[in-house]
């Protein structure tokens, strides 16, 4: 979850941020870490709360189905979805 206020910076031709989207320019699938960086050491570092814990398994012999598992290991895996059976 993203306070509007952030979102608005995020937009903003801040020259953190256009260093940052530079960077981007030549990354695949920044979206997954571009937010985070930029909420971490932009003038939001002090706003994130930083205690929520997660646990993803990549459980990779579950199957992953992937034309270009030659060029990325993470190709056609997603984290398992965890059932009560898990537990």
């Amino acid at each position: 979850m993203l306070h509007r206020s952030f979102c608005d910076f995020v937009v903003t031709d801040d020259p953190f941020l256009t260093q940052l989207k530079a960077f981007y320019d030549y990354t695949l699938l920044g979206a997954e870490s571009f937010f985070h960086i930029a909420l971490a050491n932009g003038p939001f570092c002090g706003t994130f709360i930083g205690r929520n814990h997660r646990l993803a398994n990549w459980n990779r012999r579950r199957g992953c189905k992937c034309q270009y598992k030659a060029i990325v290991d993470w190709c056609g895996c997603s984290p398992n979805v965890f059932l009560t059976t898990d537990m």
